[in-house]
């Protein structure tokens, strides 16, 4: 077991225009067109993220060659406001069962449009390799690149 250190959870924030349910909807059905490229699970050239619809529903990616990784589970889905998923990605980018952080996403209107407040937290569980996953989930490879993918995406929206 690895000794817990002292770690403040990964926060990023956008606003974008659009209303809280589009934003919610395009972070879950549209996640592979967001989601960094190169942080992935499964080996060949992903198709499709998946972000099941319900509480206790699975998040994963499927690969061009049909084959399956999965991410976590949905803990909560409250349309269009808040979804909190589990992350069972080890630092090794490996399927953890046993591990788990928390990634909550809040969509709160605002005059601009819609603000998404990201928060991934539990990662102090890990020790050392939890900092080195935080300063990763952290930068722009991580939560604060994707949310900017995110933004583009739903700025190219109709």
């Amino acid at each position: 077991m690895k000794p817990d250190i002292p770690l403040a959870p990964v926060r990023v924030s956008t606003v974008v225009r659009g209303t809280p349910a589009q934003c919610f909807d395009l972070f879950v059905s549209s996640m592979t067109r967001w989601w960094n490229p190169r942080r992935h699970l499964v080996r060949a050239p992903v198709e499709r993220m998946v972000v099941e619809a319900f509480a206790g529903g699975r998040w994963y990616e499927v690969g061009e060659d049909g084959r399956e990784a999965d991410w976590g589970r949905v803990v909560e889905w409250a349309p269009p406001h808040r979804l909190v998923l589990s992350w069972r990605v080890t630092p090794e980018g490996q399927f953890g069962e046993d591990f788990r952080s928390a990634v909550e996403v809040i969509f709160s209107p605002v005059a601009e449009g819609t603000r998404i407040d990201l928060e991934h937290s539990g990662l102090e569980h890990l020790g050392a390799a939890g900092v080195r996953l935080r300063r990763a989930l952290a930068g722009d490879q991580g939560w604060r690149g994707s949310l900017s993918r995110l933004a583009a995406v739903i700025s190219a929206e109709p």
